[in-house]
């Protein structure tokens, strides 16, 4: 399992929306407000230069405003044009594994608007972290996302969740909780189980139990089943979270016209890049070594 595979992050995600550096440094003020109220662990004072420096940081709005717009100055690389936006990374005094990211403001070119929560690992937790990896947590951060940056898609996920999933550009990415804007459709009924779906003023919110870091990766595919979008058995995934039957069988994949063989790598089910045979039992779709 890789480092990156099991580090959580929160993240927002829209497309053009060209703001001025006083419209940002306002939200983004009180964006970070209500994460401090969410954990005090979340109020993060050092800001990163050009040079790759941690610096303390004026957080007013007046000195966001500043921070924002010396990121579009000559200095950083970019114009004075609207197009670039503002981009701000802030992480905290102690060094510990927590940021706060946010490009925001500006035209989507080859990457989207977007604003980031970044969590520790399982392994980085500190005592006054801990909470950090909890649901309530979780949700509250995602919550404040979707009410300060109004994105068009958000997700509290890890790198492990995202391996599952061959997105296209737009798709929504799933994860433990999943936002996306009212104009998405999905099938309700092909959701598994283990989904509470929330509608919000502005969208839906859909999460899969209450352990974050544990989603069973039947669940991840299920619900881009229900988004209407291509599935495919994943190229990795870790067998834990799976439903095992007998016969090396892993079962839970959600209705989807399988029909050819796969190349699979999860163990110790079944062995690294061994075929399997996708075959439906009983309305479910299972993979056979």
């Amino acid at each position: 399992m890789s480092f990156f595979g099991r580090r959580p992050t929160v993240a927002g995600y829209w497309g053009t929306r060209v703001q001025s550096s006083q419209e940002v440094a306002q939200t983004m003020r009180a964006f970070l407000d209500d994460l401090e109220a969410i954990d005090p662990e979340l109020a993060l004072s050092l800001v990163s230069t050009a040079e790759f420096d941690k610096v303390p940081a004026d957080l007013s709005v007046d000195g966001l405003v500043r921070i924002f717009e010396h990121s579009r100055s000559k200095e950083m690389g970019y114009s004075d044009t609207p197009g670039p936006g503002y981009d701000i990374d802030l992480s905290p005094e102690d060094g510990t594994a927590r940021r706060v990211g946010a490009w925001v403001g500006g035209l989507e070119t080859s990457a989207p608007n977007s604003v980031l929560v970044s969590l520790p690992t399982e392994t980085q937790l500190t005592d006054s972290t801990r909470r950090l990896l909890d649901p309530d947590i979780g949700d509250a951060i995602m919550r404040v996302i979707v009410k300060h940056w109004e994105p068009e898609r958000a997700r509290w996920s890890i790198g492990d969740y995202r391996h599952l999933q061959n997105r296209s550009k737009g798709e929504v990415e799933v994860g433990w909780e999943t936002y996306f804007h009212s104009g998405v459709t999905f099938d309700r009924s092909a959701l598994p189980q283990s989904a509470v779906v929330e509608e919000l003023p502005t969208g839906t919110l859909i999460r899969l139990g209450d352990k974050p870091m544990q989603v069973d990766a039947a669940d991840i595919v299920a619900v881009r089943a229900a988004l209407g979008y291509p599935v495919q058995a994943p190229q990795w995934v870790r067998s834990s979270p799976l439903h095992q039957m007998s016969r090396n069988v892993l079962t839970g994949w959600p209705a989807s016209p399988f029909d050819s063989i796969v190349r699979w790598h999860s163990e110790p089910t079944c062995s690294r890049g061994s075929s399997i045979r996708i075959q439906r039992f009983g309305g479910r779709w299972s993979a056979i070594c």
